[in-house]
């Protein structure tokens, strides 16, 4: 960023989101879409793997300095680092979360102490959910399957719990 131009590339194997928005008559660039929500701009679209925009008083310019590659993102995105209110790739992050926790019951499911089902669109009730210290909320209730197969392989832990 300088006084006369804002300038966002995407590294050419898209490892890292960045997206556009408008706020008013001005432009945003954030790493995820919920960085706009918070500021009330309006999702535009992604950048694209290997391309730059350049913004200026005249509007926005789009170049491809990069040979193109196909693109290689970072599953870390989904799981760890995006908030689960952002939209990467066109899905929701908590959406994706979920259908991990799905897909994991799906293909190693466990005995558990406790089962509860999660609604598509919440959080389990609080008197369903694992101590926080055990289950940082910061996760998600999607990541709770994930929870409860790791806690399965702690003979410290008093139960295990599946929700999701």
């Amino acid at each position: 960023m300088t006084r006369t131009k804002l300038i966002g590339v995407r590294d050419a194997l898209g490892v890292r989101p960045l997206v556009l928005g408008r706020l008013g008559e001005g432009w945003a660039l954030s790493s995820e879409t919920c960085g706009l929500d918070i500021i009330g701009a309006e999702f535009i679209r992604e950048i694209e793997p290997g391309e730059m925009v350049v913004i200026d008083k005249d509007g926005l310019e789009s170049y491809r300095p990069f040979e193109a590659r196909p693109p290689r993102f970072c599953i870390f995105e989904h799981v760890y680092f995006s908030r689960p209110d952002s939209i990467l790739g066109g899905r929701s992050v908590y959406e994706t979360r979920r259908q991990i926790g799905v897909e994991l019951a799906r293909e190693a499911p466990i005995e558990a102490d406790l089962v509860c089902p999660v609604p598509d669109s919440g959080t389990p009730p609080p008197s369903a959910m694992p101590p926080k210290a055990a289950f940082p909320t910061a996760w998600g209730s999607s990541a709770t399957s994930t929870w409860a197969a790791l806690s399965s392989s702690r003979p410290n832990r008093s139960a295990t719990w599946v929700c999701g």
